[in-house]
């Protein structure tokens, strides 16, 4: 899980962002009018040559055409990219922010390729199949990411609709509940939890925007539920068994920008508001943006982007799931 980090009342917190850029040094080839011997073989690594090759054995390792990954990765890159110029625009560092890659529309070896590109956290929208994507993708890594190995952090975010009846499957296969809409949802999390060492971390979903076709509690649901239960007015469940550490949010569509700050900068102070109700019970993860509106929800304080669009644009038909398989 990552690390808690503090969120600022104002859109960004003011944190600078450590350079990272690198320098190619490019070789000149001697002139032939002056020297006809060979020139010395350089034994400088040459870093565009050593990405092309990894790449190649990545397709080859998970049967993939070269093209697809070659676009994956130059996504990833471009991704990247533009959360470190947001993370700069809001003053913030680039560790405050997690991507999240939305993988459920893709199978596990795209989802493996992804993870040997660098992507340590992916997200499902139901339990069944984060379990069984988790599982497939890691027999493809064959044990590369266990536990105690470097980079051994793979987490499988829940990021969709939980049922009450799949509550358990999602205790047991996911690192992050981003999704919890409900009380009686809630309370089932709160009484499996209770009977396990390491419960995942949950986040509450507020329908911030309003909309009818949206899940989540709204605002003033999450405040009342908050000012009870820190009172103990209500006791269905031992809610101090649930590892709450934040808020999670959708903006409409194509929406405005003057409407993504209403959203995103909305769950922001609710967040606020209700630590300062509870000082003790920290909240510091606010899920929020996606593919189209990252950036204002970076601007906005966002700790974890949900980006799955822009990561596999572009891909061949044959890197996609039929629409029965993610049913």
């Amino acid at each position: 899980m990552q690390d808690l980090v503090h969120q600022s009342h104002s859109c960004g917190a003011k944190s600078g962002l450590p350079e990272s850029s690198q320098t190619t040094l490019l070789r000149r080839m001697p002139d032939a009018r002056k020297s006809t011997m060979s020139a010395p073989l350089s034994t400088t690594p040459d870093p565009a040559n050593d990405r092309q090759q990894r790449l190649v054995e990545i397709a080859a390792r998970y049967s993939l055409a070269e093209e697809d990954v070659r676009r994956l990765a130059t996504n990833f890159q471009q991704l990247e990219t533009e959360i470190d110029a947001a993370c700069v625009t809001a003053g913030r560092s680039r560790g405050d922010v997690t991507l999240v890659g939305v993988t459920k529309y893709v199978p596990a070896p795209v989802i493996a390729a992804l993870v040997d590109l660098g992507v340590r956290d992916v997200g499902e929208s139901r339990p069944q199949n984060l379990a069984k994507r988790r599982q497939e993708v890691n027999e493809l890594l064959g044990g590369r990411m266990t536990a105690g190995d470097a980079g051994s952090n793979l987490r499988w975010h829940l990021i969709g609709h939980l049922q009450r009846n799949k509550a358990e499957l999602a205790i047991s296969t996911a690192s992050v509940i981003h999704s919890c809409d409900s009380e009686r949802l809630l309370d089932r999390l709160a009484q499996l939890s209770g009977s396990r060492e390491n419960p995942p971390p949950v986040l509450l979903e507020v329908n911030i925007s309003g909309e009818a076709s949206k899940h989540g509690f709204t605002s003033e649901e999450v405040r009342s539920w908050w000012l009870a239960n820190r009172a103990q007015e209500t006791s269905r469940a031992d809610l101090s068994k649930i590892p709450l550490v934040g808020l999670m949010t959708m903006a409409p569509f194509d929406a405005p920008e003057e409407t993504l700050h209403q959203v995103f900068g909305g769950l922001r102070d609710l967040r606020d508001e209700l630590q300062e109700l509870a000082p003790t019970q920290p909240l510091p993860l606010l899920s929020m943006g996606m593919s189209g509106d990252f950036p204002t929800a970076i601007e906005c304080g966002a700790t974890h982007i949900r980006v799955g669009t822009r990561l596999f644009e572009g891909l061949s038909p044959g890197c996609f799931l039929k629409p029965e398989a993610n049913a």
